[in-house]
């Protein structure tokens, strides 16, 4: 019996060998209040936290790095994104406080929360003396809604 040489490949980074898919958990939050509807995820199916807002003037999905998200805090975890940019006038965010929440470990499982969201319009002027006084305005609005379990399944390449 002879035997057959096969030939090694170069570069294993070429071949198409599927991994096991990652299972991605993160507690999702819809939120209301006022005028103003807030889905958030810490993490979506991409791996990257994603916030759906909307209010009587603008709806829109921020994904990733249009979000700014600081942990541990003794308010919770703090979300703010910008919802308004100008050039010469300012800008406006909106915050949401994340409260600490304990859920069971199941999928769709979910509890009631409140919380606060803070719209806040940053005066801004190319000219110095007009940027007298207070420069943040802050409007806030007590949002209600749930928070519960969302699992992803992510392909690995």
């Amino acid at each position: 019996m002879s035997k057959i040489a096969i030939p090694k490949p170069e570069n294993l980074d070429n071949l198409n060998i599927r991994k096991t898919p990652t299972i991605v958990t993160s507690n999702k939050y819809d939120l209301h209040g006022g005028n103003i509807t807030v889905t958030y995820g810490a993490s979506g199916a991409d791996g990257k936290p994603y916030l759906n807002y909307s209010d009587s003037n603008l709806s829109r999905l921020f994904k990733g790095d249009e979000i700014r998200v600081i942990q541990e805090t003794d308010l919770g975890t703090i979300v703010s994104i910008i919802i308004h940019m100008t050039i010469d006038a300012g800008s406006t965010s909106f915050t949401i406080l994340i409260p600490r929440v304990k859920i069971t470990d199941v999928e769709g499982a979910s509890t009631n929360i409140a919380t606060v969201g803070i719209t806040t319009l940053h005066r801004f002027s190319v000219v110095p003396a007009f940027l007298v006084g207070q420069i943040d305005n802050y409007t806030p609005v007590t949002l209600t809604g749930t928070v519960k379990l969302e699992t992803f399944i992510r392909a690995n390449p």
